[in-house]
């Protein structure tokens, strides 16, 4: 019996349209009933049918997505921290920290000192000296 070759699943444009929600709207602290209603599909619908496409869930991407932004925001720019988490939707500063703490290994001030632009931008107008 020979096997079926497997199809590939159209992608489904209201899960395209919730991940493009989410990046337009970066600042907004979006959760996911909040995406379910703006792409019209119920709570659990939306969440079943975004892992389906996405492989993750909605809210884990949400995450996700936050933290590699503030992170790119802390590596790339000389914001103060306190201006970064509202910037990527986090509504709570210790959270924030503690999250950011998980993922990287390092506090956001820390992260920034060794790993951002701050410390590049210092090193180029010191010759490279502390």
């Amino acid at each position: 019996m020979a096997t079926q070759p497997r199809r590939c699943k159209e992608p489904d444009v209201r899960i395209q349209a919730a991940i493009d929600l989410i990046g337009s709207n970066r600042d907004k602290p979006a959760d996911v009933p909040d995406l379910a209603r703006a792409v019209g599909l119920s709570i659990s619908y939306f969440s079943h049918l975004f892992r389906d496409q996405v492989g993750v869930s909605p809210a884990k991407f949400l995450r996700d997505f936050r933290m590699r932004e503030a992170e790119h925001l802390i590596r790339t720019t000389s914001l103060p921290l306190r201006a970064i988490f509202p910037l990527v939707g986090v509504t709570d500063r210790s959270h924030f920290v503690r999250k950011f703490t998980q993922r990287y290994g390092l506090a956001p001030s820390r992260y920034r000192a060794e790993r951002g632009l701050v410390k590049s931008a210092m090193a180029s107008r010191t010759g490279g000296c502390k």
